[in-house]
């Protein structure tokens, strides 16, 4: 799998955005590295691309100079454009200590594979940015969630299984964003061995104190499709030689010509403090606001919802109770259950959802408004279920949704019986069918308590 960053997306716009500026422009661009100064600002808009002077460039009427601080080219008053972002840093070294490499340390007999899921400190450095920016990292790679927070109240949650980022920032409202279709999340794997150099050993430093930890360092090459327009990248990761083998240290350079243009970003990124293990605490990655985002139309029209034949009802009722009873779940005030049948040639994995005044109920969140999703199956079971339960439920508004996680573009529509119990005796059961819309997935029912 390759290795994508979490900045990557922010790193490609800003290059195509210069690529795309130096066509439409066709002039000389004046953006010379230097050791000890940054780059001119020329005509260009983006200013110069400096080097590791903390004075950087000097200032042009019509761009910035490249400059080493963190405010880059651009100037004051002077239409230097991105100049300002873009300028300055150059390639100033590695962001951590690190030991000389030993190129005749042996590889290790089994290739790395770093950990699906951990938590870490996290320190990064751009060349336009040439400052390094701290906060804690999660990474949840099989429920594709991802988060960074940057200081108190400024934080970063992508959820990929709801196609949904949500962007944190004090005394503001919460931006929430729709994932683009396709789109993967970050990863620290490694891609296959083949595809990969390695370099040898070297010693990086934690953080603490003057501890350094054992790593493996590799060199790899990533395409991102860019490569026809002059795109080049590669990366170096450095990987602890524990056997959890967890992300160290990762270096990413990447380049591109456009023309007479020569533009090169180079990224640091330095984790340590890892916390290895999947089990996160519920609130890390809840993302409430997610269900106000419009859902995807679904490729073929399906039936709503309905409530099941008189004829199905005691049947559907006593299969999906003996399922809940072998999974322990619970009943209360208001329960409501999923159930659906594994195919016979490809298993599927659908998910509850129920959002009430105030929450989310899910698989990623499996507590709020004083409900909770106490079983939860994937598609490996043999006879799934699901199910969320209210001791007290507080009245408001409650609405039940199903989501074929599976998603698989042209697959058969699944389908699913939903049954919600309440206090009063009721017990409705309703049938519909699941195909390939996004999270939530399909309104099977809306109602309100009182």
């Amino acid at each position: 799998m390759a290795l994508k960053l979490t900045m990557h997306r922010m790193l490609l716009a800003l290059l195509v955005l210069a690529i795309a500026g130096s066509d439409c422009s066709r002039k000389k661009v004046e953006a010379i590295e230097s050791e000890s100064g940054g780059g001119g600002g020329g005509d260009n808009p983006f200013g110069g691309f400096g080097g590791g002077n903390a004075f950087g460039g000097l200032e042009s009427e019509s761009g910035g100079g490249g400059g080493g601080n963190p405010f880059g080219g651009g100037g004051l008053g002077g239409p230097g454009g991105l100049g300002s972002m873009m300028g300055g840093g150059g390639e100033q070294g590695p962001i951590a200590e690190m030991s000389e490499l030993d190129t005749n340390a042996p590889a290790p007999e089994v290739y790395p594979d770093t950990p699906d899921c951990f938590k870490a400190h996290q320190k990064m450095r751009m060349s336009m940015i040439p400052i390094v920016m701290e906060g804690d990292f999660w990474l949840n790679s099989p429920e594709n969630m991802v988060r960074f927070n940057q200081g108190t109240g400024f934080y970063t949650i992508e959820r990929y299984d709801l196609q949904c980022k949500l962007t944190a920032k004090p005394n503001e409202d919460t931006k929430v964003e729709k994932i683009p279709d396709g789109e993967k999340m970050s990863s620290f794997k490694l891609p296959p061995q083949e595809l990969t150099k390695y370099e040898g050993v070297q010693h990086v430093a934690t953080g603490e104190d003057d501890k350094k930890v054992k790593c493996y360092r590799y060199r790899f090459g990533l395409g991102m499709g860019l490569e026809d327009i002059g795109v080049s990248t590669q990366f170096t990761l450095w990987v602890s030689a524990e056997s959890n083998h967890v992300p160290v240290y990762m270096q990413a350079n990447i380049s591109s010509r456009a023309g007479d243009m020569d533009m090169k970003m180079n990224v640091h990124q330095h984790l340590s403090d890892h916390k290895v293990g999947c089990n996160f605490d519920a609130d890390i990655f809840a993302a409430s606001q997610c269900s106000n985002l419009l859902l995807e139309p679904e490729t073929v029209p399906l039936p709503a919802p309905a409530p099941a034949p008189p004829a199905e009802k005691e049947a559907q009722l006593k299969e999906i109770n003996a399922r809940l009873d072998a999974a322990k779940a619970k009943k209360g005030d208001l329960t409501i259950s999923l159930m659906w049948e594994q195919g016979t040639n490809e298993a599927e994995d659908l998910d509850l959802h129920v959002i009430c005044d105030g929450g989310h109920i899910s698989y990623s969140a499996k507590k709020a408004c004083g409900g909770t999703l106490d079983v939860d199956m994937r598609a490996n079971a043999g006879e799934p279920v699901e199910n969320v339960y209210w001791m007290s439920p507080p009245a408001g508004k409650y609405t039940v949704y199903v989501h074929n996680y599976s998603k698989k573009k042209g697959a058969n529509p699944k389908a699913f019986t939903v049954v919600i119990s309440k206090k009063d005796g009721s017990t409705e059961i309703l049938k519909g069918l699941a195909g390939n819309s996004g999270s939530p997935g399909v309104l099977v029912k809306s109602f309100v308590l009182p």
